[in-house]
């Protein structure tokens, strides 16, 4: 536990290359279990080799996406929807690139043969997409978690509002959560909300 706190007290001084190694490494990863998946663990000669001589190309244009869409400036334990869309839109992209490069290699003359398979494209486009935003989500619930106070000390807090402004005054006040600050209920005044559940309260 004394790591973790160390790692996420720290964690705002990790450098921004380091950020886009990681996720390079996790589209590596993406890439590999996608030819598994798509030849059930049984990969031959033939294939495997042209597969992984084009792993260079691959990482490039990932990466190229990922510089664009600057997925590595992210503060990632303040990870949000417009974070998880990023790479949505990241993701999208490298894989169009990667789908226009295949597709001039086959039209080639004597090139009848597919880099990027259709198949391996949507496969590696959800297990990278999957992969890189649950590495940041894991982060931001391990810092919630590692700065969070015990529960002798918290204060609780009720909100009146439970529209937009209610919403955005639960996350800033959860924001101060060092000091013990947990929103417990909301109060609304329309009978439409009540009884209900909002972001776990």
């Amino acid at each position: 536990m004394k790591f973790f706190k160390l790692l996420f007290s720290n964690s705002g001084k990790i450098p921004r290359w380091t950020i886009f190694v990681f996720d390079l490494g996790l589209c590596a990863v993406a890439y590999l279990l996608s030819l598994f998946a798509k030849f059930s663990l049984d990969l031959g000669q033939e294939f495997l080799k042209p597969a992984l001589m084009v792993l260079p190309v691959y990482l490039a244009v990932k990466g190229i996406s990922i510089s664009y869409f600057r997925l590595h400036a992210f503060v990632i334990r303040h990870t949000s929807v417009q974070d998880g869309l990023r790479i949505f839109y990241a993701m999208v992209a490298s894989s169009v690139i990667l789908f226009f490069i295949d597709s001039l290699y086959n039209y080639l003359p004597e090139k009848k043969v597919h880099l990027f398979p259709l198949t391996i494209l949507l496969i590696d486009f959800v297990l990278s997409t999957f992969f890189l935003a649950s590495v940041r989500v894991f982060i931001k619930l391990m810092y919630i978690r590692i700065n969070s106070v015990s529960s002798k000390t918290v204060t609780n807090y009720a909100i009146f509002g439970a529209g937009d402004a209610g919403i955005t005054t639960k996350r800033k006040l959860e924001q101060e959560s060092r000091r013990g600050i947990k929103v417990a209920a909301f109060f609304d005044d329309s009978p439409q909300k009540q009884k209900k559940i909002l972001e776990g309260v």
